[in-house]
């Protein structure tokens, strides 16, 4: 059985995905790792793993101000995945 997303939830996923380019696109490591549980468990594409909101905000900090300045989400948010969304999008220093 095949079950779609209702358009509620649809809504509030696009919503979701929103904050996160937002966040990204504003270098903003806070507001970033604010939308994930206290409890998270984050993998990067690469398998490197962060655990907990703090750790999440720290590395991503790092990621903001060391690795990837200036740096943009390079699709829209409906187009990412919820899990890890951040870390599937190009930087446009690494195009």
């Amino acid at each position: 059985m095949t079950q779609t997303a209702s358009p509620a939830d649809r809504d509030s996923i696009s919503a979701f995905l929103d904050q996160i380019r937002r966040a990204w696109d504003a270098a903003d490591a806070t507001a970033y790792a604010a939308l994930f549980a206290e409890d998270a468990s984050y993998v990067i594409f690469l398998g490197d793993a962060m655990f907990g909101r703090d750790q999440i905000g720290q590395t991503h900090h790092d990621v903001f101000t060391k690795w990837q300045k200036p740096s943009t989400s390079s699709r829209p948010a409906c187009c990412g995945a919820l899990a890890g969304a951040g870390s599937a999008w190009r930087s446009r220093t690494l195009r």
